[in-house]
């Protein structure tokens, strides 16, 4: 995908609709996040220009930089665990970089929880 200011990456899209697309995971070259619904053209090269976002995702994203122990703790594959068996999904990238989306009923907690674990991990030693 490109943006008219000549920015590009590599995105998981989903057709549905008249170029619509829904977004399979966050972009870092617009606003769009895992589950939006976007707009874009095609260029007669067959790459898709990113128009707008058309439809918000109904998922709540929050985002966290943590130590790739931390991400890989057994508490929070369990937390991460629990984002998927309710619908949500998760990403990890450049490493430390944390991506969560839940739903707007679960999200506090998610957060909070996260929170708790990423605070427990750089406690020093008792």
């Amino acid at each position: 995908m490109r943006t008219e200011s000549g920015d590009s990456e590599r995105l998981l899209l989903t057709a549905v609709g008249d170029n619509l697309f829904q977004v399979e995971e966050s972009s870092f070259i617009t606003d769009a996040v895992y589950r939006d619904v976007i707009r874009a053209r095609e260029t007669p090269e067959g790459v898709l220009t990113f128009v707008e976002i058309a439809e918000r995702s109904p998922l709540i994203t929050n985002s966290w930089i943590l130590s790739q122990d931390t991400i890989e703790s057994e508490a929070m594959k369990s937390v991460l665990a629990r984002v998927m068996a309710e619908g949500g999904n998760w990403e990890q990238v450049f490493g430390g970089g944390l991506i969560v989306h839940t739903s707007p009923a679960n999200a506090r907690q998610i957060e909070d929880e996260v929170l708790r674990i990423a605070n427990s991990k750089q406690l020093p030693p008792a």
